[in-house]
């Protein structure tokens, strides 16, 4: 038995008052289909190279200013004039002057021009404009990231970054599916595009190695070694899952969280939303399960009516959108009446497929 199989087995999922009830709470988002999912996460701790924001220093801001007024009025005399003009505006003396100016060079906000005195760099006008430019730096960031199975319950292929916006969940034993950092280097070299579709941060420019250390980190060589160490933090979620009127190409993606204790679903702010391209992460997702998976949910909640398995044989069924039309014989129909079962209330649901992720329909007699 392999992994994802076990698992499967060993997880509850809910009945169908509960669905019906998740179905109603999701009713704002306009579902197509929806269904439950356990899912396994690799959220990943990282230390990356990337370029973030960085505040500029009051004082050296107005030093900006000063030399954005002065630089062009004096684009055309020698450098000591403009010197002098930023000395009697800013009141400094000449050598603090230049250590201020040397400041903004080594951040990259200013420049020596030959024969022409100092001037502003294109980040020195961000910076001026914004009070913030962008640096490199070295941060430890959290990735997350989805283990997806095949069919048979074995690892299709590595684990497909995911945009969570959520918490942590239940831990689960990832020894026999651990997490290779290539994953991440592959996100990484990854284009614009993708990036945006699953939320990857553009910003990152590279994954730092532990075994190369970088002077960009800044810190001590302890410090450096300790913070390039990847951590993963392998977790198990219970999520809602629903595809929602999306692009022209196709539906939206959107995952919510819930929690098995009292069946409670957070269906607010989702933890995923793919607007296009989802089936890529989600390869165990489908919103047309097959016809086979479709049967034997529907003669399993038929025999737990009491109907034989000739009668559900002998059914006619057909998936039109989220609903699940079934045409018993006219025999088991109205024992079905007589029973005054609530699947003629419209608001019978199944969970169709054994996996890990499931699809959500609703039962219709004809």
């Amino acid at each position: 038995m392999t992994l994802a199989t076990a698992l499967a087995s060993s997880l509850a999922f809910p009945g169908s008052k509960t669905l019906a009830g998740w179905w109603r709470q999701l009713a704002t988002h306009q579902p197509q289909a929806f269904g439950v999912g356990y899912l396994f996460l690799h959220r990943v701790e990282a230390a990356v190279q990337l370029i973030k924001p960085r505040r500029v220093d009051p004082f050296l801001l107005l030093l900006l200013q000063a030399l954005d007024r002065e630089a062009p009025a004096n684009a055309k005399s020698v450098p000591c004039d403009l010197v002098a003009r930023l000395e009697g505006r800013l009141i400094l003396n000449r050598q603090v002057l230049f250590q201020l100016l040397r400041s903004l060079e080594s951040d990259g906000l200013a420049q020596e021009r030959s024969g022409a005195g100092w001037g502003l760099t294109n980040n020195g006008r961000r910076a001026l404009a914004d009070g913030e430019y962008p640096v490199q730096a070295i941060d430890r960031r959290t990735f997350c990231f989805l283990e997806r199975w095949q069919a048979n319950g074995e690892r299709a292929v590595s684990p497909h970054f995911v945009g969570w916006r959520g918490d942590g969940g239940q831990p689960w034993s990832a020894d026999e599916c651990p997490f290779d950092v290539n994953s991440l280097h592959e996100c990484v070299q990854r284009p614009s595009e993708w990036q945006s579709r699953f939320d990857f941060p553009q910003e990152i420019q590279r994954v730092v190695a532990l075994s190369s250390p970088d002077a960009a980190d800044g810190g001590s060589e302890e410090s450096s070694v300790w913070q390039r160490v990847l951590v993963d933090h392998p977790e198990r979620h219970l999520t809602v899952w629903a595809l929602v009127p999306g692009s022209e190409e196709g539906a939206c993606l959107l995952v919510f969280a819930a929690r098995q204790d009292g069946w409670a679903l957070h269906g607010g702010e989702p933890l995923i939303r793919i607007a296009d391209g989802w089936q890529e992460a989600f390869s165990g997702l489908t919103a047309e399960p097959d016809t086979a998976s479709l049967r034997h949910a529907w003669k399993a909640w038929a025999s737990s009516r009491g109907l034989s398995d000739a009668d559900a044989d002998a059914a006619t069924m057909s998936l039109t959108g989220h609903h699940l039309e079934i045409q018993p014989p006219a025999a088991a129909l109205d024992r079905l009446k007589k029973s005054k079962s609530d699947v003629f209330k419209g608001d019978t649901w199944l969970l169709v497929g054994d996996g890990l992720i499931r699809t959500a329909v609703v039962l219709r007699m004809q």
